[in-house]
């Protein structure tokens, strides 16, 4: 059988009474140190009909930290993972300085490329008149050819002064 209010409330004045007998400073008496803060539960539950307590409440934060620990564990977990996805992205990447030479290599090699459709034009259009020709072919070839190496050195140039 479920006990009254008014037993309870009885109750609770016989356990203060107890208490107070002990003093006022938690810290002098086990009692009043297990009992800190359960009276006001106590009384916060038979006034409002509540069913709070220490216990549930420690039981309750154990909880919730064992939930946070989990958490903290998979988040380190993560990191880790992503630490060494870092590390293989740096082994992976270009430095700055290793880009501006490349990119000094890539503008010498634009500019000899030039050079070279500059030369075969010239023997292209000396010997326009003969097309059959073989100097004429290897002339027309080797243009095409550097014209385009030419092009791509300025697009590989161009991305890299994205980059850099």
């Amino acid at each position: 059988m479920m006990p009254t209010k008014e037993q309870e409330i009885k109750a609770l004045k016989q356990i203060k009474s107890i208490l107070a007998g002990l003093g006022g400073d938690p810290n002098n008496s086990y009692l009043l140190m297990a009992f800190e803060g359960c009276v006001e539960d106590a009384e916060d539950n038979i006034e409002n009909d509540f069913g709070n307590s220490w216990k549930n409440r420690a039981e309750s934060a154990e909880k919730r930290i064992q939930e946070l620990e989990e958490k903290v564990k998979a988040t380190e977990t993560k990191m880790e993972s992503a630490k060494l996805k870092i590390e293989e992205l740096e082994h992976k990447t270009i430095s700055p300085e290793d880009a501006r030479k490349i990119q000094s290599i890539i503008i010498r090699d634009g500019q000899a490329q030039a050079d070279i459709m500059a030369e075969q034009r010239e023997i292209v259009l000396a010997t326009c008149k003969n097309p059959e020709s073989e100097e004429f072919k290897k002339a027309a070839e080797k243009y095409t050819v550097a014209k385009k190496r030419n092009e791509a050195t300025h697009q590989m140039h161009e991305l890299l002064e994205t980059k850099l």
